[in-house]
């Protein structure tokens, strides 16, 4: 009787410890999650061009002939050797872009559970709103838009604290396509064929494989988005304008997934670093961890 009362609390133990490794496997992180820093979310890696690689020189040199020459680095971006940062002021941007082909200002506005963006065109919806909803309307912030639809960039800026806007995202296309919309400007031609991208040459057309052959980065270095449109990003270390912010770096470039199963019972599997697609453009911004 004893010996079964004893492998009896033993077994009610083992069970009883069993729950406690299984709180604090599932229940544990849930309940008590850990803190995530901006660094968690940091790459600390430094890009190295491959410059004895055989096309390196060749593009290079076809680089410097262009007319329209697009240089980004770490924390400076050229446009025919004249340099931009993030922070820079419209009128900074006005002077080495010259005047937009378009030009948007839209306020982002919050009611209830929805938000909005309006511009100054919007005059009536904005007095409408401010009717219905009264002081429990929010502005959340201002962005200001620059098109170039020439060269195919799209450059935003943020209103501080009522205090004028500062750059805050970059936007390049190369492709032939429109880096908006191709209903409204269709196929249109590229003025450039090469771009430098933290001193390693990219060329029309190029695979993003293509173009990490010329450098150091690896699809171990680079961070992949989930969702319909899978790409590539990095999130760097280096220069933040602010201790709360980081600038992320978007490769538009589709990332090429194994499929598994067949017909209805098809997924998606691991990564395949051995397919990739050309870079479509690329994209600059500042991120917090909040929106990250």
């Amino acid at each position: 009787m004893k010996k079964g009362l004893k492998i009896l609390l033993k077994g009610c133990l083992g069970i009883f410890i069993l729950i406690i490794i299984l709180f604090c496997i599932v229940v544990y992180p849930i309940l008590f999650p850990k803190k995530v820093a901006l660094s968690d979310y940091t790459d600390d890696y430094t890009i190295t061009a491959k410059t004895r690689h055989p096309k390196f020189k060749p593009l290079v040199n076809q680089f410097k002939q262009q007319q329209h020459r697009f240089e980004f680095d770490t924390c400076e971006y050229k446009y025919n050797d004249q340099s931009f940062f993030f922070g820079d002021t419209p009128e900074k941007i006005l002077s080495i872009f010259g005047e937009p082909d378009e030009k948007d200002e839209r306020t982002h506005y919050q009611f209830g559970n929805s938000d909005r963006y309006l511009s100054k065109d919007d005059a009536e919806e904005i007095e409408q709103l401010k009717k219905d909803y009264g002081d429990s309307l929010h502005i959340l912030e201002s962005t200001l838009y620059y098109y170039y639809n020439s060269l195919k960039i799209g450059i935003s800026f943020e209103e501080i604290h009522n205090n004028g806007y500062e750059f805050k995202s970059f936007r390049i296309s190369m492709s032939g396509d429109s880096y908006r919309y191709e209903y409204k400007y269709g196929k249109t031609e590229t003025l450039y064929d090469v771009i430098l991208f933290r001193k390693v040459p990219y060329q029309l057309d190029m695979t993003l494989n293509e173009f990490m052959e010329l450098s150091n980065l690896s699809h171990k270095k680079l961070r992949k988005t989930g969702g319909f449109h899978r790409s590539f990003f990095m999130f760097q270390e280096e220069c933040p304008p602010t201790e709360e912010t980081r600038i992320y770096t978007a490769i538009d470039s589709y990332a090429s997934y194994e499929t598994e199963g067949g017909g209805h019972m098809t997924w998606t599997g691991d990564f395949d670093p051995n397919e990739s697609s050309t870079i479509e453009s690329l994209s600059f911004y500042l991120e917090t961890l909040e929106s990250f």
